[in-house]
């Protein structure tokens, strides 16, 4: 009877470990390391044996490459609200979980885009390109190419800046080529001058009178101003009001000279220097060749601007 008792002790003993260690598996325990793909982290992601748990998110993943640490509370605390109350964590206090670089981005198929039509049709540079697209952008998944994307198709409107582009890749699955097909509106941006405040004709142009603004070329035309350097110290053809756009056809070099305005009249070559006064028959910038009458022989001559109301004369002619 003894031995029939303790025998049947020892079964019972081992059948109820045998149950326990079964239960004991089925309890989601918490990894000390993950590696996530997508942009949101699961209770799948965090731990083994998550079940029917799986597939719920429960955190923002770091951004592709990088590493990051998440609090071994902060993770019960977000997944009680599910129903998930009995897991092992292992006496962890933190978790590492590390976004994985193996996606193309949104960001990286705009470039891929931006890049093939600059190439094609000579649009700008990607950093002068803005791009929208006419349907979402989703990432890509690099575990599920065998390839890199490659330009199947590739259309584009220069005048409204329409495009559409299809791009093929490879699976691993060995499937027939895949294409994605992507249209939009690509155009080539600017950084275009803005008056600050109105100005009058002939009015001189400082650096503090004007902003810089991002335009489309085809708003600003090939008379686009992009160097701030090409409008200091020029003078306006032309009234223009505050928010006014400045072009090439807006500026000139300042009038140095004007017709009937009485000059200096200098006169040097071959070492000698002479000055003597004229009148203006012209009006011209710095550099301009105008036509002056000499004050005491009455000739005309043409002499080069050189400063506000002074001009040179390098030829014989004097």
């Amino acid at each position: 009877m003894f031995s029939n008792f303790t025998l049947k002790i020892a079964t019972f003993i081992s059948l109820f470990f045998m149950a326990f260690s079964a239960f004991a598996a089925d309890v989601p325990i918490l990894k000390s390391r993950t590696v996530v793909s997508k942009n949101i982290v699961t209770i799948g992601d965090l731990f083994h044996n998550a079940g029917t748990f799986a597939h719920i998110p429960v955190f923002e993943a770091p951004d592709p490459g990088v590493v990051g640490t998440v609090k071994a509370q902060d993770i019960l605390a977000e997944i009680q609200p599910h129903g998930l109350y009995k897991v092992d964590n292992q006496g962890l206090s933190e978790i590492i979980v590390l976004r994985a670089d193996n996606v193309i981005t949104k960001k990286d198929i705009e470039n891929k885009i931006t890049d093939s039509l600059s190439e094609k049709f000579g649009i700008g540079t990607i950093g002068d390109l803005e791009i929208s697209f006419n349907q979402p952008v989703q990432d890509l998944p690099t575990d599920q190419l065998d390839t890199e994307l490659q330009v199947e198709d590739i259309r584009y409107q220069r005048a409204s800046g329409a495009f559409s582009i299809t791009l093929k890749y490879q699976s691993k699955e060995n499937d027939p080529s895949r294409q994605l097909t992507y249209s939009g509106t690509l155009l080539e941006m600017v950084d275009a001058p803005i008056l600050l405040s109105s100005k009058r004709r002939g009015d001189i142009i400082q650096p503090s009178d004007i902003s810089f603004e991002r335009k489309s070329v085809s708003k600003v035309g090939s008379n686009a101003i992009i160097n701030i350097a090409d409008l200091k110290g020029m003078e306006l053809r032309r009234s223009l009001r505050v928010g006014s756009l400045i072009t090439q056809r807006d500026i000139k070099h300042p009038t140095l000279v004007s017709r009937n305005d009485i000059v200096s009249v200098i006169y040097s070559q071959k070492g000698l220097t002479l000055t003597t006064r004229g009148r203006a028959l012209e009006s011209g910038a710095k550099g301009d060749m105008v036509t002056i009458i000499n004050g005491e022989s009455r000739r005309t001559l043409k002499a080069m601007v050189r400063d506000r109301g002074q001009v040179i004369v390098t030829s014989a002619a004097f």
